[in-house]
């Protein structure tokens, strides 16, 4: 069971990643078969947009995923401290 979930969570993950780079590629252009930058610059594409779109799946994108799963996490599992001293007392009782 939790095999199969994981595989699941792994599936939508690669599809996410893989949609992404597809729509930013597709946005900025990128010529595909380009293995090195001065194939890239020799193509004719616009070398400073390919940059830019580089970068937000490099960092704007990530960041953006992560802060939506920490606002999910932060709204869904509150951390309260009846609820940090409730799960201390159980870790306890469990010999933790």
């Amino acid at each position: 069971m939790i095999l199969g979930t994981w595989a699941l969570i792994g599936r939508f993950t690669s599809f996410f990643d893989e949609l992404f780079i597809t729509i930013v590629f597709a946005i900025t252009m990128f010529p595909a078969g380009i293995s090195t930058l001065e194939d890239l610059i020799a193509s004719g594409a616009n070398v400073e947009l390919i940059q830019w779109g580089l970068r937000f799946l490099i960092g704007i994108i990530p960041m953006c995923v992560l802060l939506l799963g920490v606002l999910v996490f932060w709204k869904f599992y509150p951390l309260d401290p009846e609820k940090v001293a409730e799960n201390k007392a159980k870790l306890e009782e469990l010999g933790f």
